[in-house]
Formats: structure tokens, sequence, C-alpha cells
């Protein structure tokens, strides 16, 4: 799966030509979207080409105060901070 072109996803677009767009791009997703529970997406490593990977973490509903604290200690532990993609722009 790759970026989803400008222009697929558009109010005034058919259901059905965006439909599998849709699933492709946030499929892995939907059921946190579809209750409304708080979830977080955290980077974890990057895959063979170079893109990011993670996982997303979700919680009950009313307890969003866990997941800054858990991506606080999975960015400890994973050490975030030391990995650059393989474009990297620094502006300072």
């Amino acid at each position: 799966m790759g970026s989803v072109r400008i222009g697929v996803f558009s109010p005034d677009g058919d259901w059905m030509d965006q439909r599998d767009h849709l699933v492709d791009y946030a499929g892995y997703c939907w059921i946190d979207n579809f209750a409304g529970t708080p979830s977080i997406g955290l980077p974890m490593d990057f895959s063979d080409n170079g893109l990011p990977t993670g996982m997303q973490f979700a919680t009950r509903l009313g307890d969003e105060a866990l997941l800054p604290s858990l991506a606080c200690q999975v960015e400890a532990a994973v050490g975030w901070w030391r990995h650059k993609p393989p474009i990297w722009v620094n502006n300072g």
C-alpha cells in the first residue's frame, strides 16, 4: 500500500470508486474509527525499503490519558529518536 492519490477521496466522488482505496488506506484502524474509542499510532521501526512501520494501540472510552503515557514508555524502549529516514530534511 502506498499513499492515496490526491483527489481519490472526495465528498462528491462515487462511493464505489472510493471504497477499495479507503479499505486499503484505513482498513487497519476501522474498528476504533467505528467505535469512537481512543487510539494512537506509534512508530516502531523501518521496513526493508525504508518506510516507517508502527503499531496502533487503543483503550476504552474515557481512558485517553493512558495513551500518551504508553507512548512515552514505548518511545523510551524503542529509541525512535535515533532513527532517521533515508530522506531527511533538518531545518535547524
